[in-house]
């Protein structure tokens, strides 16, 4: 099971910055406290995103079950920046 990073607890101002976000990850690698962290998504915030942490012992344990692809609606690519795509991201498709 993974950890749950619940919205509730994270500092107010999270979803604007990377910056406490990439602190929040870094702390949570660096401990190694669990090999998964579930956190809520920014871009779908419905959502949730899972993280790996490969330094994690039991990371090695850890498969892919299933996968879905997602493309952004071509708005949110505008607001964001990021990838329309999987393709044109680059991303990993472990059924691929």
């Amino acid at each position: 099971m993974p950890e749950v990073a619940d919205e509730s607890g994270l500092p107010e101002g999270w979803v604007l910055s990377k910056g406490i976000t990439r602190d929040i990850g870094d702390d949570w690698q660096g401990n190694r406290r669990s090999a998964l962290l579930e956190v809520p998504s920014v871009i779908a915030p419905a959502t949730r995103n899972v993280l790996l942490n490969p330094e994690h012992l039991d990371a090695k344990h850890v498969t892919v079950r299933a996968s879905t692809l997602f493309a952004l609606e071509p708005r949110l690519r505008q607001l964001t920046g990021y990838a329309l795509s999987y393709r044109e991201a680059g991303a990993f498709n472990p059924k691929q």
